[in-house]
């Protein structure tokens, strides 16, 4: 890392700092909120509620900065967190994939707060979510480990040793959404396969999809609605996510060569006839994916 880099990043560091502080101040619950360098992001307006006067006041010291509240995003927060709220406890290292699209980032949005609520680690990393396998060891009982030298924002992260070559993760969270999953069970359905079943990768270290009831509709409608005289200030919020198909033999994330492309005109037929089929079909899979796993314990 070069001096411009290191100074540019404690500056940005100094300002969410002086930020969240100021929000503090006019009576804004940081805990719901959540902070960009150049967007904040209202996830609950019930605490964190942006009266005129406290605008006008946080405008007069970060007139550069935009606010962004959505019935839409306050939406994906909740399904959001009925996910996540059995998954994480305080101080724990969740490891997400470094943004490469709007849903990458969107991710990394709605989590930022519990760095708040709970003092985790948030864990930018590069893998591969189309092989999630690979992260882990072939050892079942040993937690994920990441080196160090390898994580980028180092200076973010609470609770760390720098001595320690290695930083243990306790969740890894997955951008996969509800329309992926559904896609992926409807495709093994129709390749004759049932219902995919997902293996557990690691006993230590949980894999976690929050997004699971999160709709891609949803996703898009929230930020195709941000003005595009904000969007432009990040980029990567127009950019969209590929279309991905998982593969019924691994876990989570991986694409199946042989997979079959559900088209998105099948996928708006179905919804005409039963608009909530996505939820009922995963429902159902998680139902029969419970069940099956009771049966192979009773053996």
């Amino acid at each position: 890392m070069n001096k411009e880099t290191k100074i540019k990043k404690q500056d940005n560091k100094k300002k969410k700092k002086e930020v969240l502080k100021l929000l503090g101040m006019i009576g804004i619950d940081t805990r719901y909120i959540s902070y960009t360098h150049n967007l904040i992001y209202i996830n609950d307006q019930r605490f964190a509620k942006f009266s005129k006067k406290r605008q006008e006041i946080f405008k007069k010291y970060y007139p550069e900065m935009d606010i962004i509240s959505s019935t839409l995003l306050r939406k994906i927060c909740i399904k959001f967190s009925e996910i996540i709220a059995n998954e994480i406890a305080p101080k724990d290292n969740v490891l997400i994939l470094k943004p490469k699209n709007r849903v990458d980032y969107l991710l990394k949005i709605v989590l930022e707060p519990y760095s708040r609520k709970y003092g985790i680690n948030i864990i930018e990393y590069e893998f591969d979510t189309n092989d999630l396998s690979s992260l882990f060891s072939d050892n079942y009982s040993k937690s994920l480990k990441i080196e160090l030298n390898k994580i980028e924002k180092k200076n973010d992260l609470r609770i760390i040793n720098e001595e320690d070559k290695t930083m243990m993760i306790n969740s890894v969270f997955t951008p996969l959404t509800l329309d992926e999953k559904v896609e992926s069970i409807l495709s093994s359905f129709f390749k004759g396969n049932g219902i995919p079943h997902e293996k557990q990768l690691n006993d230590k270290t949980k894999v976690v999809n929050p997004f699971i009831n999160v709709s891609n509709d949803w996703i898009d409608s929230f930020l195709d609605n941000i003005p595009q005289k904000i969007s432009s200030k990040v980029d990567i919020l127009n950019k969209k996510k590929e279309k991905n198909i998982l593969d019924d033999k691994n876990s989570h994330d991986s694409p199946d060569k042989d997979s079959i492309d559900i088209p998105d005109s099948f996928m708006d037929f179905i919804k005409d006839i039963i608009p909530q089929y996505k939820n009922n079909i995963l429902k159902s899979s998680n139902f029969i994916e419970k069940e099956l796993k009771k049966l192979n314990i009773d053996k």
